[in-house]
This record gives C-alpha cells, sequence and structure tokens, in this order.
C-alpha cells in the first residue's frame, strides 16, 4: 500500500474515532473530506476507503474534489464547504498556498485536519 494512503487511512480512522468522543451515539456528524483531484485511481481508492468508512461508522460524510486537480477550484470547494459548517473537515490540500484558505476554518474554530 502506498504510503501516502496509508497516512490518509490513518487520519481518517483518527478523525472518526475523535468524531466517536465528541459526539452523542444518537447524533450523525456531518463530516467532509476534500481530495486533490478524483481523476485518478489513486484518489478513488482513497474515495471508496473514506465512503466504506462513513458507512461502517454511521457518518453523515461526503467526499469532494476538484476536476483536474486544480489548486483554485480546490479553493473554491473549501469555501462552499466553510457556508456549510461541517461538524469536521479533513483535507488533501493540492499545494501549500491553500493553507491560508484551511486558516479560516481555525478562526471559525472549525475542526479540520490536512
Amino acid at each position: 500500500m502506498n504510503k501516502g494512503l496509508k497516512v490518509l487511512l490513518i487520519i481518517f480512522v483518527v478523525s472518526t474515532i475523535l468524531i466517536g468522543f465528541i459526539f452523542k451515539p444518537d447524533e450523525k456528524p456531518k463530516v467532509v473530506v476534500v481530495l486533490k483531484e478524483l481523476d485518478t485511481q489513486y484518489w478513488q481508492f482513497v474515495r471508496a476507503g473514506v465512503e466504506r468508512g462513513f458507512r461502517d461508522f454511521n457518518i453523515d460524510g461526503e467526499v469532494i474534489a476538484p476536476r483536474f486537480g486544480s489548486a483554485k477550484l480546490q479553493n473554491a470547494l473549501l469555501k462552499k464547504v466553510l457556508k456549510e459548517k461541517p461538524d469536521v473537515l479533513v483535507v488533501s490540500p493540492f499545494l501549500s498556498s491553500n493553507i491560508p484558505m484551511l486558516e479560516q476554518f481555525d478562526k471559525k474554530k472549525f475542526r479540520y485536519c490536512y
């Protein structure tokens, strides 16, 4: 298994465990996962694993990504997600230039990991 895939899966599992401690069993947390892209087989495998985790752990989740791996489009997706106010955000930033966008989530006290 690719090292990057292992890291993403570990992040997702840790996030899922944290969600379990934060939310009551009756509540379904809203989790949004923003990936770099979905046009390659690697990221399609990541999406499939994340969606399987959503089903297995009864999480209301969504996986989104910009088409053709565009940093600008990923920033636009992050702005949209900021307005939706999910309980947890997991991001695989396209470029380090996307990090300032993530700082807006920090200012609004969102939980996120990248």
